[in-house]
């Protein structure tokens, strides 16, 4: 698998006999390109902004976690958009949504919402029953 580390190699599908889900901006084109289900979330960079600053700059518990008040929102908006650039660009495997993902935008949804998208996408791909359980966001 030529640009793949070889920690992604090892865990990739030809070498694996458990189901995994796995997230990361190449995953479906790169380091697992025949994946029976992908999925592209995606949202406005604005939006995605918000949500990191909002984590960067809540007190969550453990020293490790520690806010980050000093931070701005602009600054973490020209982040986001700084990495999608240079990610979008960059010469070996540029992000790119794959031909087979199934595309969802975030943008307007909760955490919760994302999460009954994506868990009735694998129910209906994999034909599993539907059931409802209530979904909370951990920090």
């Amino acid at each position: 698998m030529a640009g793949v580390a070889p920690s992604q190699q090892s865990t990739s599908p030809s070498h694996s006999t458990v189901d995994l889900v796995i997230d990361g901006r190449d995953v479906g084109t790169s380091v697992f390109p025949e994946a029976e289900l992908k999925i592209y979330l995606d949202a406005d960079a604005t939006v995605r902004a918000r949500r990191r600053f909002d984590q960067l700059t809540q007190q969550r518990p453990g020293p490790e976690v520690a806010p980050t008040p000093s931070i701005q929102f602009d600054e973490v908006l020209e982040d986001i958009k700084q990495r999608d650039l240079a990610d979008f660009t960059r010469k070996h495997s540029p992000l790119r949504r794959a031909s087979d993902a199934i595309l969802i935008d975030s943008t307007g949804l909760t955490f919760a919402e994302q999460v009954q998208k994506i868990t009735d996408l694998v129910r209906e791909r994999y034909s599993l029953p539907n059931e409802k359980h209530n979904v909370t966001k951990s920090q």
